[in-house]
C-alpha cells in the first residue's frame, strides 16, 4: 500500500512538473518557431521578436493563442525601410502544417489586429529619393506635427535650394500622404500654386506611402509626426492569409 501511495505521489508530482513545464517553455518554443516563419516573411535584414501568450499553454500545440506580439526591425515594403513595426493580434490560429513543414506563418484566423510603425527621416529621405524627380541632395527633417523636405532642384539653368514644408494625412484604407503647407525657393516663398506645379512636374504623386505592399491587409487610421519619425497606426478588426 504504502509502495502505491507513493507511486502515486510521484505521478502526482511529475503531472505537476509537466504542467509548470508547459506554461513555462511552451510559449518560448511556439514563439521561436513563428519568428522563423516570420523571418521568411518580412525577408533578409530585418529582425523579429515574438511574444506569445495562451492559457493553457497547451493550447499554442494545436497552433491556438490568445495574444501575439510581434516586432520587426528594419521591416522593407515596396523599397521603404520601416524602422520598427509593433503588432498585436488576438484569437490567433496558424496553420501548422505551414509552420512546421515550410517555416511559414499563414493565419487562418486572427481578430484585432493593432499595428504601429514607426519611420526615421533617414528612411523616408532615402524613399522619397528613389521616387522624385529632379531633386538632388533630398533630406527630410520631422517636428511636432509637420515634416520639411529639401534639397536642390535646377529651375530655368540653376540649381537653387528648395524646401518644402507639409503635414502627413491617412489617403484613402492603405496610404499616407504628406499635404504640401508651404514651400521655398531659394529662401523666396512661392504661391501653394506653383507649389502644386513644381511638385507634379517632380512625379511626386499625393500618395506618399502605401502600405497595401504589406503581407497582411490593415487598414492606416492615424498618422501624426513626431520629432525626428513619422507614426503611422493601421488595424484590422479580423485578419486571414490563409
Amino acid at each position: 500500500m504504502r509502495a502505491l501511495f507513493s507511486a502515486v505521489i510521484v505521478l502526482a508530482l511529475f503531472v505537476v512538473a509537466l504542467a509548470v513545464l508547459s506554461e513555462t517553455m511552451l510559449p518560448a518554443a511556439a514563439a521561436k518557431a513563428v519568428e522563423l516563419g516570420f523571418s521568411a516573411l518580412v525577408g533578409q535584414g530585418a529582425e523579429t521578436h515574438v511574444t506569445l501568450k495562451a492559457v493553457p499553454a497547451v493550447k499554442l500545440l494545436g497552433g491556438r493563442a490568445d495574444r501575439a506580439t510581434v516586432e520587426v526591425k528594419d521591416l522593407r515594403a515596396g523599397g521603404l525601410t520601416i524602422d520598427q513595426t509593433v503588432a498585436t493580434l488576438d484569437d490567433v490560429q496558424v496553420d501548422l502544417v505551414a509552420l512546421v513543414a515550410r517555416r511559414e506563418v499563414a493565419l487562418n484566423r486572427a481578430r484585432n489586429l493593432d499595428v504601429t510603425f514607426r519611420l526615421s527621416e533617414a528612411g523616408l529621405a532615402g524613399y522619397l529619393a528613389a521616387r522624385i524627380q529632379g531633386i538632388g541632395h533630398l533630406k527630410v527633417g520631422i517636428t511636432q506635427g509637420k515634416a520639411v523636405a529639401g534639397g536642390d532642384a535646377t529651375i530655368a539653368g540653376r540649381t537653387l535650394p528648395i524646401t518644402l514644408e507639409g503635414v502627413f494625412v491617412v489617403r484613402g484604407r492603405s496610404r499616407v500622404g504628406l499635404e504640401a503647407t508651404g514651400a521655398s525657393v531659394a529662401g523666396v516663398s512661392i504661391p501653394k500654386a506653383l507649389i502644386d506645379q513644381l511638385i507634379a512636374s517632380s512625379g511626386w504623386t499625393a500618395d506618399l506611402i502605401d502600405f497595401a505592399a504589406l503581407p497582411v491587409p490593415m487598414e492606416v487610421r492615424e498618422v501624426r509626426a513626431e520629432p525626428g519619425f513619422v507614426i503611422v497606426h493601421a488595424a484590422a478588426d479580423e485578419v486571414k492569409t490563409h
